[in-house]
């Protein structure tokens, strides 16, 4: 599930923490699929995980930011 940044910022705060926990248990079933079975059907969704994890995480963390009033 590949996100965009457009998305990320029409969401709440709470939906985007509850979105990233979400994906974090999708990627740990996708890394451990891996594990047992040493293949996947589709080895990019590890990664599209992964980069809509960090999108969601650096979104949360300039409004965290801004709101402090920056550094």
């Amino acid at each position: 599930m590949t996100m965009k940044m457009k998305d990320i910022r029409e969401k709440q705060e709470a939906e985007l923490i509850s979105l990233e926990e979400e994906l974090r248990r999708d990627l740990f079933e996708l890394l451990n699929e891996k594990r047992i079975n040493r293949s996947l059907e589709k080895p990019h969704l590890i990664r599209q995980t992964r980069r809509s994890i960090a999108k969601i995480k650096t979104f949360l963390n300039e409004k965290k930011t801004t709101s402090e009033g920056g550094k």
